[in-house]
């Protein structure tokens, strides 16, 4: 990623510290931290605070491994997991920064939409927003992101998505606004962004750090094929037969059970499956209490609000259940929308294949 250089006025540095409301931050951090003005304005109002600073370009990172020996610095692209997985800086420090305080590169070159990810949702959005939600997953509970970032981007539809993550983990305010010309080499309006993270939702993220040079191929845990049911349930015709297979609809789902009482006999058989397997709700209230674990062979029919994790053996379809019992919380949060909260099949997926499982994707 190719970024411009707007460096901070000196004033608008020291302005945004009055935004701060931690009152002894322990660590402080600047993920591109160009000339390093915005710490060493923080410096003056907290000496004692540990100090973390990274940047893309290495010839910054080399004047300020000269002139700030008592920093934490190193070389990464803030952008790319890849690169901050080789930053031992980053790497090491994940859940531990008090605050962030940052002017992200605004333009970025050939890249008008980028990735970022946290607490195992990725989103689309504006380089500037993805360097806001990419800080937060390096949060200490109830740390705070101060960061200067283009207004467009406040209500930008490409960064709806980011600033609804963002809401979902703490709370998100603009606290200052400034005209064209506060910088005097660009002339686009920004803003100040003040966000501090829940500390509810703190419990994570060293265990989530990334690592340098892992192969999530060579790690994986096993190999899950994740069906989507189609049935819909008005379509359903219901078989008195007792050979035919059961229809498992999400109210089938109940206290990590099969709730047989609930589920009718279909001879909708074309959309059939079987265990062993773990089923989950596409559609609906996420909650822990309806992840099943169905260890039989036997067959079923999925409707079309109902996900099945299909493994090989019933052994590996208890370690998958319970390893998405003890990744509840990030799982639950993958739930989306406006209307009814709603999990995707591609970011299902992604996040089984980062806790450690290959996936091939089929519909009934």
């Amino acid at each position: 990623m190719i970024a411009d250089h707007f460096w901070t006025p000196p004033s608008l540095a020291r302005s945004l510290l009055r935004f701060v409301t931690i009152e002894n931050p322990v660590c402080i951090a600047d993920v591109a931290v160009g000339d390093g003005r915005l710490l060493t304005c923080a410096l003056e109002k907290w000496p004692a605070a540990e100090v973390l600073a990274t940047d893309i370009d290495r010839r910054l990172v080399g004047v300020l491994k000269r002139t700030q020996p008592t920093w934490k610095v190193g070389k990464a692209d803030f952008l790319r997991r890849r690169s901050v997985a080789h930053c031992s800086a980053l790497r090491e420090n994940v859940g531990k920064i008090a605050l962030v305080l940052m002017n992200p590169p605004f333009s970025c070159r050939g890249a008008s939409r980028v990735h970022a990810e946290l607490d195992g949702i990725d989103v689309e959005c504006s380089p500037a927003v993805a360097f806001v939600v990419s800080a937060a997953a390096f949060l200490s509970p109830y740390g705070q992101v101060i960061a200067i970032l283009p207004a467009g981007c406040v209500t930008s539809d490409r960064d709806r998505a980011a600033w609804r993550v963002l809401r979902s983990r703490g709370s998100v305010r603009i606290v200052a606004r400034h005209p064209k010309g506060t910088f005097a080499e660009c002339s686009p309006r920004t803003v100040v962004l003040h966000f501090e993270l829940n500390g509810a939702s703190s419990r994570r993220r060293r265990a989530r750090a990334p690592r340098a040079g892992a192969d999530r191929r060579r790690e994986a845990k096993g190999t899950v094929e994740l069906v989507r049911g189609t049935l819909q349930m008005h379509a359903a015709s219901e078989s008195k037969s007792k050979a035919a297979p059961v229809l498992i609809h999400t109210t089938s789902l109940r206290g990590r059970r099969l709730d047989l009482a609930r589920t009718i006999r279909t001879d909708s058989g074309r959309w059939s499956t079987s265990g062993p397997a773990v089923l989950l709700p596409r559609v609906g209230e996420p909650s822990v209490e309806k992840v099943v674990l169905v260890r039989e062979t036997r067959r079923f029919v999925l409707s079309d609000c109902v996900l099945a994790l299909r493994t090989g053996k019933p052994k590996e379809a208890e370690a998958l259940y319970r390893k998405l019992i003890v990744e509840w919380d990030a799982l639950g949060r993958l739930y989306q929308g406006t209307g009814a909260r709603f999990v995707t099949c591609r970011r299902l997926t992604r996040f089984l294949g980062r806790v450690g499982f290959h996936v091939a994707v089929r519909t009934t």
